[in-house]
Formats: C-alpha cells, sequence, structure tokens
C-alpha cells in the first residue's frame, strides 16, 4: 500500500484567546501524524470546518486562506520531492522537519563538520567549539592539499585517511604529537555525531588509535613565581597581565572562569572567609576556592575600579603578553595563562600539602586521574632534588 501525504488544517478552541483561535496545520503519511501552528487565528465562528478555510466574513480571510493554500502546496511538493530522490519512506515528523529546514542531507565531511559545529552550539563550551574550529579549518586545509577539493564523500572516510591526514598535520602544521591526536579525536566524535543523526550507520575511525605523549604540565616554581609578582614594567598592560596571571596562580582558575567573574562569584564561606564560588565550564563541576590574601588584593583591585566583570584581556593578547614578560625577567619558560593553573594545583597546593582529593575537589575535577598528574610532577621534582644529593 502506498502511503499519500494528506494535509489538513484544524483549530485549537483549547488554545483560543483575544486574538481568537490558533490554527493548526497536521500532517498525515501513512500512520504517521505531525502538527505545527501556521501562526494565523481565526475569530470564533469565523472558521469553515467544512472547506477549512477561514469563513469569507472574516477579515482579512482572502490573503489568510491563499497563505495555507500555499503552505498546502509546499508541503506536498516537498513530500514528492523527498520520493523522487530517496527510496527511504518519509514520516510526517521527517516531512514537517524538512519544511523548517531541520533536515538536511548531509553527504560530505565539511558539510558533517559544519552541522556538528552548529548543533553543538548550545552543548559545549565555548572553548571546545573554537577547537572544532580548529579542526574544520585543518580539514579543509588538508582536503586541499591532498584532493585538490574543498569536499569529500563520507564514503571517503576510511583508516588510510585518518592515517594521512594524522601525517599532514604533523609536517605540514605546528601541531604536536598530542595536537594530531586531539584533532582525530575530535574527528571521532563528528563521525560519531554523523552516526546520531543518521548519515552514517558506523564510525569508520573506530578502531582508530589515539596515542597521546606524556606531557608534564608546565608550572612556576616558588623562585619563578616570585620573580613574576616583584617584577614592575614600564607598560601597564603587562602590568595587567602579571595580575591576571597571578590571580590564576593563586585561584586555580581556568581562563574562561575568570573572564567570567563578577562580585557575585565571591561569597562568605561557612568560615567567616572569603570563597570564590564559579562552575567549571569545562565540565560543569561546582569549584569553590578558599580566596588567599594575594588572591583578594587582586580581585578587590579589579573588581572595585571596574564594578562588575573582570577586565581581562583575549586569551591570545594574554599568551603573547606573557612571554614578552618572561623574556623581560630572564625566564626560560614558555608560559600560557593556563601555567598558572598548573602553578596554583603544584606550588601553592601540593607543596604546601594539600591532599590530592582536596584539590580534586578545589580545581573541579570530576575524576581524580585528572589530578594525580599534578601527583606525578611532584615525584618527579622530588627526584630531581633527590639526584643532585648524589656526590
Amino acid at each position: 500500500m502506498v502511503n499519500t501525504c494528506v494535509i489538513s488544517f484544524i483549530p485549537r478552541n483549547g488554545r483560543k484567546s483575544k486574538k481568537g483561535i490558533p490554527i493548526y496545520c497536521r500532517i498525515k503519511i501513512g500512520k504517521t501524524i505531525a502538527e505545527f501552528s501556521t501562526k494565523i487565528r481565526a475569530k470564533e465562528g469565523l472558521w469553515n470546518n467544512e472547506f477549512k478555510r477561514l469563513s469569507p466574513k472574516a477579515e482579512y480571510s482572502d490573503s489568510l486562506n491563499q497563505s495555507l493554500d500555499e503552505l498546502d502546496k509546499k508541503l506536498k511538493d516537498l513530500y514528492f520531492e523527498f520520493k523522487g530522490k530517496n527510496s527511504s519512506p518519509i514520516s510526517a515528523e521527517l516531512l514537517k522537519d524538512i519544511y523548517f529546514g531541520k533536515h538536511i542531507k548531509v553527504n560530505g565531511i565539511i558539510q558533517l563538520t559544519e552541522v556538528f559545529i552548529k548543533d553543538m552550539d548550545k552543548e559545549l563550551a565555548e572553548g571546545s567549539l573554537k577547537n572544532y574550529r580548529y579542526t574544520y579549518r585543518a580539514l579543509e586545509k588538508y582536503l586541499i592539499k591532498d584532493y585538490k577539493r574543498k569536499e569529500i564523500p563520507l564514503e571517503s572516510i576510511s583508516m588510510k585517511f585518518a592515517v594521512y591526514f594524522e601525517k599532514y598535520l604533523k609536517t605540514n602544521t605546528s601541531c604536536t604529537q598530542n595536537g594530531a591526536m586531539k584533532h582525530l579525536q575530535r574527528l571521532k566524535a563528528i563521525l560519531n555525531y554523523g552516526i546520531r543523526i543518521e548519515c552514517l550507520k558506523y564510525n569508520p575511525l573506530s578502531a582508530y588509535k589515539i596515542k597521546f605523549k606524556k606531557v608534564l604540565p608546565k608550572y612556576l616554581n616558588k623562585h619563578e613565581l616570585q620573580t613574576i609578582e616583584s617584577a614592575i614594567f614600564q607598560d601597564k598592560t603587562l602590568n595587567n597581565t602579571r595580575d591576571f596571571f597571578l590571580l590564576a596562580c593563586y585561584t586555580g582558575l581556568s581562563y574562561i572562569e575568570v573572564k567570567n567573574l563578577t562580585k557575585s562569584n565571591i561569597i562568605v564561606g561557612f568560615d567567616d572567609n572569603l570563597w570564590l564560588s564559579t562552575t567549571r565550564q569545562k565540565t560543569g563541576t561546582k569549584e569553590e576556592v578558599p580566596l588567599l590574601p594575594k588572591a583578594i588584593a587582586i580581585l578587590n583591585r579589579y573588581l572595585t575600579h571596574y564594578k562588575e566583570t573582570f577586565p581581562i584581556y583575549s586569551n591570545q593578547a594574554i599568551n603573547r603578553n606573557l612571554k614578552k614578560l618572561a623574556k623581560l625577567v630572564n625566564l626560560n619558560k614558555n608560559l600560557s595563562y593556563h601555567s598558572g593553573r598548573h602553578t596554583f594545583a603544584t606550588t601553592i597546593a601540593l607543596a604546601n600539602g594539600v591532599p590530592l582529593e582536596t584539590l580534586q575537589k578545589v580545581l573541579g575535577h570530576n575524576s581524580i586521574r585528572s589530578t594525580q598528574i599534578y601527583g606525578q610532577i611532584m615525584n618527579e621534582k622530588v627526584s630531581q632534588d633527590f639526584a643532585k644529593l648524589i656526590v
């Protein structure tokens, strides 16, 4: 039996208001039904149930009935267009999605990546979305270089594709081993999303091994921290950058958490001392940090002056300024803003006896494994210090 598409318009009497009764469009294909509001309303008694249109007595009935006729035709045209191009069945809900532009036929890897980024806009943190955009651009450049095309079909994505994409990232970009693995990890996530939206039956890279190289986080020791802390620069921007970085060193906050900081995040804790209460954007975990005196001094200086939000520069500008700052104080380290969070975990917390379990809670880590890497750093430091004693 061939399923036909029936379009009808029905009044929703239970939702009537002073503006009238809303008219809904009902799509029926076989046993499937979908409905949506037409945004048209009819005054009570001015809807013709026999013809399923507004009564001629209704205001603007001609133009409104014409809109309903056009909607009827548009839906049927979309139905027959889909049937002509696809062997798969179409449901009423699918036709509704096609009408509202929610159903997009995804054929290529670049198109799938675009759809993923658009659909994940509300689900992923901005930092994660930014990283997916980096992967999107890396894929674009790779396709142009190796395929001389801007797009390839999803059927072309294979283990071989991943091998050569990894090789491209390591030889044609500034990616390290871990940077390349991050791109491939994100590519696998995009392909998994393709399964969810039914444009792929399986992930062709599911067996591809993601191999991260063990790299211990960069941090400042006590002497290096004091060197930066005591430095005074002629450039106001560098002085501000130093203070913003020190705030991370004494609170463990990431860049985005400092950027979103307001006075309302500073609370009086159960111990009558000042605490910083935020939500870790990366994991959604609550972070509550007792404020150290040096952190309080920086917060007072900047939040008092700027009243509400913390006036931090962009992440790129901060990292650029930190490199200038390190050079000026003869510090041979490639600093980034996140180095401040690592410094808090090691030099400020663990080196002063804070247990890993407490540090996990303060840093907002979901898993203790994320925190244990700082314990490994401290063990390595102990080993290096004792090695100096060997004579």
